[in-house]
């Protein structure tokens, strides 16, 4: 008979059971729930800072509807209606000091005639706060004809063009009487730079990190380089995670013929996403807690309400067959299915003493049988002897009658 092999227990296959299992829905809750939630912090980041790009946008165009804003005030002016006809020196004199555009606050105004013709033209450095030289923005101003050729006398036409020294916001307008009910005179034009102080000045009004950096630099920085290279294939917006901490946001700047001209960036803090992970982290956490009780308990409850009693069961049952005492029986602790067992057992046990006591019954009568067999074996073995004794005395005696006789006749004979 071939010999059982010794495999693991019971005991030990049901917890490695417990514990794997819990530990595979756990890993499987664990990753559906990173999954979903780090998707939706992904989501509302990226809501986010398309909402800040748009603002940041928003805030360009403002600034550059308040350009409008600023120059009608100068170009429906009956002063600046005379001197687009006459140039003469006493307006330039009263109102067009270096001070004057820095108050304002633009780098750039140009006089333009009803030919035109540039009859003024200035500069000024914010930070010296002195006149520069004109004429080359003059010359790249005057290449975008919708800055002087107008549709309407009473329009304000605002856009960005790129320059060799960055970004300027313009604002052009025809030059108006006061009561605007003459022909245009010709026209007026604003400029201001796109420079570091007006990007605070974004900054602050909008309460955002921000940065615009002119496509026409020669060198842009990496991600300004990606984001450029997604943007030019036609996307709207482009989102990348700078590192852990930062996410950031590019969108495209035009010019006023709608060609690309510079990259608006939000940055953001990834405050929402990183509390998520920490939320994700606790989670996790958590749900490897609740899984290490929920197996401690489950193997608990395994043990206490199952293998234990199987172990208890298993020793009397080996008891009684050490023993070998049927009579013996199994404690039924609980009527539930172990109980059942044991008490299908204990029937089992009943059902073996009845037959072990018919079989030491049988035996009994077998004994008393074969002791009786034996005797009447006896007694035939005597009698038998005793039949084969007489016969050969019998025969004994016939042989000594036959004798006799023989020697009765020899003596008759004689």
């Amino acid at each position: 008979m071939k010999t059982p092999k010794k495999i693991m227990s019971i005991r030990t296959r049901i917890i490695i059971s417990i514990f794997a299992t819990a530990m595979f829905l756990g890993a499987a809750i664990m990753g559906v729930t990173s999954i979903i939630l780090l998707s939706s912090y992904d989501e509302i980041e990226n809501d986010n800072i398309i909402r800040d790009l748009s603002r940041a946008d928003a805030a360009i165009n403002n600034s550059l509807t308040h350009l409008g804003v600023s120059l009608i005030d100068w170009s429906h002016w009956d002063d600046t209606y005379i001197f687009a006809q006459d140039s003469n020196p006493e307006y330039i004199e009263a109102n067009l000091d270096d001070s004057t555009l820095v108050n304002l606050n633009i780098n750039l105004i140009i006089y333009l005639n009803s030919h035109n013709q540039v009859i003024y033209a200035k500069a000024v450095d914010f930070e010296s706060g002195e006149e520069v030289n004109s004429e080359n923005i003059i010359k790249q101003i005057m290449s975008y004809d919708k800055f002087y050729i107008h549709t309407s006398p009473n329009e304000v036409d605002t856009g960005m063009i790129a320059l060799d020294e960055g970004i300027l916001m313009v604002a052009s307008s025809p030059i108006l009487d006061s009561e605007e009910d003459m022909p245009p005179t010709g026209s007026l034009i604003f400029g201001r730079y796109v420079d570091e102080e007006k990007i605070d000045d974004f900054r602050d009004l909008t309460q955002l990190s921000l940065s615009i950096f002119p496509l026409n630099e020669s060198e842009l920085p990496l991600d300004v380089e990606t984001a450029k290279t997604n943007l030019e294939q036609g996307q709207e917006h482009f989102i990348i995670d700078t590192d852990k901490k930062t996410i950031s946001g590019y969108l495209t700047l035009e010019n006023i013929d709608n060609k690309p001209i510079g990259i608006l960036r939000v940055d953001n803090s990834r405050d929402i996403y990183n509390n998520g992970i920490k939320t994700l982290h606790i989670f996790i956490i958590t749900i490897t807690i609740s899984i290490l009780l929920i197996t401690v308990v489950v193997g608990y409850l395994f043990e206490k309400l199952l293998i234990t009693r199987f172990t208890s069961l298993t020793k009397q049952v080996k008891e009684i067959s050490q023993t070998n005492n049927l009579s013996l029986r199994v404690k039924a602790e609980k009527l539930d299915e172990i109980g059942n067992f044991a008490t299908v057992m204990n029937s089992l046990l009943e059902s073996l003493q009845k037959a072990q006591a018919n079989e030491a019954l049988l035996t009994e009568r077998e004994k008393e049988i074969s002791k009786d067999l034996e005797q009447k074996l006896t007694d035939i073995q005597r009698f038998n002897k005793i039949m084969i004794d007489r016969e050969l005395k019998m025969v004994e005696l016939k042989q000594i009658n036959k004798d006799l006789e023989s020697r009765l006749k020899k003596q008759g004979n004689e």
